[in-house]
């Protein structure tokens, strides 16, 4: 398994080898949105990429449940190669990935996911989540079953655990107890889901580190890129939080997550991690993660470092790509 470094340089090299199903003369343009395209009707690209396509099927999709109370019901099977039919068949392995990701999840928070898809991502994908429909605040998850090899080993240093958290960061963030009812017009944040609450995570992070730099950040052309981050560096936790808030606030929320200590020091960074300890809330669904036995031993150190990107469709896709 490849791990980006960190830095955006040996991002840029590595994606060239990627077997992944963006290629190289759109990686910008798939990690920064339509700004190098065409924008929304109110100039934002709400931190996600638009396509006016329709919704594909995920690379390597093998098995879609539906998740009820809790548990899993089989919808169908994709149509596989022969080469994937084994993991397909290996429903232990699914039940097993459904009960690895249901335990790091509250049940008041689980209710969000209705769908939960098992792929094989042939070290290209890692996760996603979609919207099932626009504004139905409700969603599928997808988990790629080659990540998955030994989930009574993993901890939160594991691809397979760094995903789960920062897959179900965008669903915390997006759900409809951020958002508000109206979609245009906001005084506050506008992701391309609506306008979010005053108190939504999102929007605080956004005005702690996003609202005086967001306008370069809507003119930038695919070669600002690395002056872009290089630039407001110590207001991200890591390189490809810089992509958008969308992709921000679940790279805060699962450092926020894994780190053993709040962050100290006045970079936005950490204040951006030091907010979210002002949300008991937070704070208790912090506590749940940690305590998960699957997930107690943390390691910060060596998280690996995972390539997210946003999609629309006719619904909102949210991946986390290998490289």
């Amino acid at each position: 398994m490849k791990y980006l470094k960190n830095n955006l340089s040996t991002l840029a090299i590595l994606v060239i080898l990627a077997l992944s199903s963006c290629n190289q003369d759109r990686f910008y343009e798939d990690d920064f949105g339509d700004q190098f395209t065409e924008q929304n009707d109110d100039g934002s690209d709400g931190g996600f990429d638009q396509d006016n396509g329709d919704e594909e099927e995920t690379e390597g999709a093998l098995t879609l449940y539906a998740v009820e109370n809790g548990e899993l019901r089989k919808i169908k099977d994709f149509s596989v190669k022969n080469n994937l039919k084994a993991y397909q068949q290996d429903i232990g392995k699914h039940m097993e990935m459904w009960a690895f990701y249901k335990n790091l999840i509250p049940e008041n928070q689980l209710h969000f996911v209705k769908e939960f898809e098992v792929f094989y991502g042939g070290n290209s994908l890692a996760g996603y989540v979609v919207e099932l429909e626009d504004g139905s605040k409700k969603w599928r998850t997808g988990l790629a079953i080659d990540l998955a090899d030994n989930l009574n080993e993993s901890d939160l240093s594991s691809e397979f655990a760094y995903t789960c958290i920062h897959e179900f960061g965008h669903i915390l963030t997006l759900n409809e107890t951020q958002m508000a009812n109206e979609t245009g017009g906001c005084s506050t944040f506008q992701p391309f889901e609506g306008c979010t609450n005053a108190d939504a995570y999102i929007n605080e992070l956004y005005n702690i580190g996003w609202k005086d730099i967001y306008a370069e950040h809507q003119r930038l052309d695919e070669d600002d890129i690395f002056d872009f981050y290089s630039k407001y560096q110590n207001r991200f936790v890591t390189d490809y939080a810089a992509t958008n808030p969308g992709e921000d606030i679940a790279e805060v929320f699962t450092h926020f997550v894994i780190e053993d200590n709040e962050r100290n020091g006045n970079t936005i960074a950490a204040k951006k991690i030091q907010a979210m300890y002002d949300r008991p809330e937070l704070i208790e669904l912090r506590r749940h993660m940690r305590n998960t036995p699957d997930v107690l031993a943390l390691s910060v150190g060596d998280l690996p470092k995972l390539k997210c990107n946003h999609k629309k469709h006719n619904s909102k896709r949210v991946e986390i790509k290998l490289h």
